[in-house]
């Protein structure tokens, strides 16, 4: 049944404050990975509010409202054109840590396996998502997924992402998306993910099957 007391519309330039603060949040407080390199929520915001400039501009940023207007949860699509990440990693140490070990080691690995898919063709990457912990269980995640494929579905051939745990990995299966390669942290080639039990699934959706 719909939840009557929250609403999700696109990210408006007023948002960013809070957008920006709920994601970093989600990021430095329950994502493996960012725990394993010790990024906390100061390292992660140069990143976010370049990302979110980027993709509420572009119309690829959403956020889901409660009935109070306090902003529950929000996403942040990104797409091959928008390169900032030198920038972001220019003003933490361990963020630019962090992105050479995944360039170098990790993402060759995960996303190359599943690059034929998708190379050549129109892609959008569904690469940032929080959602407050008080709000946590009431759809959030599956309503921004939801809403932004409308978004998203008739002005992109493919969307692509990386589902760094069972939670995430299961949002994107239940809105139409297929794994196509997966990565256990374990064979990363990154000391600081060896430990991580799990893995990192690399998901495809067809965005011309309608």
């Amino acid at each position: 049944m719909k939840d009557e007391t929250i609403s999700c519309r696109l990210a408006r330039p007023e948002d960013r404050e809070e957008c920006v603060e709920v994601v970093c949040r989600a990021f430095a407080e329950q994502d493996p990975m960012t725990q394993a390199f010790g990024l906390t929520v100061e390292d992660m915001r140069p990143l976010l509010e370049l990302t979110f400039d980027a993709s509420q501009r572009a119309r690829l940023s959403a956020v889901v409202i409660t009935a109070e207007g306090r902003l529950a949860g929000a996403n942040m699509l990104t797409t091959e054109d928008m390169d900032f990440y030198g920038q972001a990693a220019a003003a933490s140490p361990k963020l630019a840590y962090m992105f050479s070990q995944l360039g170098e080691k990790f993402l060759p690995k995960l996303v190359g396996p599943a690059r034929p898919l998708f190379a050549g063709k129109k892609t959008v990457t569904f690469s940032h998502l929080g959602v407050r912990k008080e709000m946590a269980g009431h759809g959030i995640a599956n309503l921004l997924a939801d809403f932004i494929y409308g978004e998203v579905k008739d002005r992109f051939d493919f969307a692509i992402s990386e589902a760094l745990n069972p939670r995430s990995a299961a949002t994107l299966l239940k809105n139409g998306f297929v794994c196509a390669s997966r990565l256990s942290y374990r064979d990363s080639g990154i000391p600081e993910l060896a430990g991580l039990p799990g893995e990192v699934m690399m998901m495809v959706r067809d965005l011309r099957k309608k």
